[in-house]
Parts: structure tokens; sequence; C-alpha cells
């Protein structure tokens, strides 16, 4: 069955994946090639094995959607049962007297769908998606040392969607609370010196990537002809030692780790987990 060939919108196509496979292709994705960003999901919903018939439905979606439904961010139910008009296709293979299979093709509302031909509710795809580039960790080493200045990245995973991206709003409210963060450690950690310089240390943002989500940031020393990494080095070590503790789950270590830290670092760290509790996020330095 030549689904690539089929007359739908952007067509001719090219085969993307297959999720579901039994004596052919049952469940799979394709894409146009003449709109790279327009792909389709086709679901068998019927068979019939007198006719040999078999009835397929081809949902028509953008890219953005594509990578949520094939990430488990929308249901896989959803991506039929909430698709916009226009963008269902039924598609009924049946054969002639030549066993030659003809399709033939007609639009349907999602709201039209048959129940049976649904998938189950709360069922869906759960495959890493990446929508930006991989994160290559090992560039952090390269980048330190042309800038000469430490630099650090804050990885972000979201449970339950795998997807590689992060709401602006929270990304920009996490920035703002890394560099308090970093600011507040820097002075904790020069307190009863007489270090001027060590207490304007303030971090800026190089670069966003994704491995889901990767926040790549660097230590700004504007007072300084160079950084004082023994600070920065402790600064780094206390910041590591904050996220390792909430990473391993356990309330009562975390609270320990806490009451290490004085309350203006306490209270930064919170502004940290705020944006990342909102959308239900882990963190990793």
């Amino acid at each position: 069955m030549d689904f690539e060939s089929l007359e739908l919108v952007g067509g001719p196509f090219e085969h993307v994946e297959t999720y579901v496979y039994y004596e052919g292709r049952r469940t799979f994705a394709m894409r146009s090639l003449t709109w790279p960003e327009l792909y389709y999901i086709v679901n068998t919903v019927d068979e019939d094995d007198e006719t040999g018939s078999l009835t397929t439905l081809a949902v028509a979606m953008n890219g953005d959607r594509f990578r949520a439904v094939r990430s488990g961010t929308v249901a896989f139910r959803d991506a039929f049962a909430n698709a916009p008009r226009g963008t269902v296709s039924v598609v009924e293979w049946r054969y002639d007297d030549d066993d030659e299979v003809h399709p033939e093709i007609r639009a349907i509302e999602a709201v039209d769908l048959p129940p049976a031909w649904l998938p189950v509710a709360d069922v869906g795809l759960d495959l890493p998606t990446h929508t930006v580039a991989s994160f290559k960790r090992d560039a952090l080493l390269s980048l330190a040392e042309a800038q000469s200045r430490s630099v650090f990245a804050v990885e972000i995973e979201t449970s339950g969607a795998r997807i590689t991206e992060f709401p602006a709003r929270n990304a920009g409210e996490l920035q703002i609370a890394i560099d308090g963060e970093i600011i507040a450690l820097a002075k904790e950690v020069t307190a009863g010196t007489k270090s001027v310089v060590a207490k304007e240390i303030h971090a800026s943002v190089l670069e966003l990537q994704a491995a889901s989500f990767v926040l790549v940031m660097a230590i700004d020393t504007p007072g300084a002809l160079v950084e004082p990494v023994e600070v920065t080095d402790e600064v780094f070590v206390r910041l590591n030692n904050l996220v390792g503790a909430v990473a391993s789950g356990d309330s009562a270590a975390f609270l320990v780790e806490l009451k290490k830290h004085d309350p203006t670092v306490r209270n930064r760290f919170k502004d940290m987990l705020r944006p990342l509790s909102a959308v239900g996020s882990g963190i990793a330095l």
C-alpha cells in the first residue's frame, strides 16, 4: 500500500517512523516532501478479512504538534479527537478483481469519528524528541578556555514530556534566579574578608541548547582583570551540593544542606526552584 503517493495535501510524502507493525505498517508517520514541516500520522482503525479492505485515518499536523505527539505531551487519542477542522481523512484500501489495491479518500471531522476508531484514552507515545540540536558537554571546556572564565550548564528535565524545549517565561525567571544565587553564594563564601571583587561576581547567559533543555552561562567579574577562581570554585561546590540534595529526593538531607547556608542563599535557591516547580521539572548542574 503506497501511502507516500496518496493524494493528500502536501503529497508526495516520505516515511518518517513506524509505531505499530503487524503484517505491514499499522501506525506510522510520514512527512511532506513539498512542505517539510507538514506531517501526517496514520493509524489503522478497521480491517475486513473477507473483503481484504483496510480502513486507516490520516491526520495532518505541523511540526510542533507532531513533536508534541511523539514526545507524549499530546495524547495519541487527542491527535485525532481534537484535530482541527479539515485535517482528518479516512483512507479505505480495497482490492479489485485483479487483486490490485486502490485507495478511496474522504474527509471527516474529528467530532464525527466513531469512538471505536479513536485510540484508547491516556495512551501516548513517549519518544525523546529533539526540537533543537543536542547539547554537547565537551564544548563547555573549549568555550571556557576561549573566554578564560568559568562556564557552566544547567540542564532542565521536564517529567513526562520528553521534548527539548522549555517555556520562555520560566526560562527567564530561572536565569534571573541563578544569577541571584551565584551572587548570594559569592558573598557567603567571602563573608568576613575584605574582598570587594568577589562580591561583584555575576552570571551571564551565553546560549540555550537542548539535551533535554540546557542553559549555558558564564561567570562575569567586571571589577577584576582575572576571575577569582578560588571563590567561584567554592560557589560551584556549594551550588552543586544544593542541586544534588534536591535531586536525591531526601527531604531531611535537603534541609540539612539548606541549614548550612545563610538566609539569602536559601531564599535565592528557592527562587531557582519556583519556575522549575511550575512546570514539573528537575535540574542538574
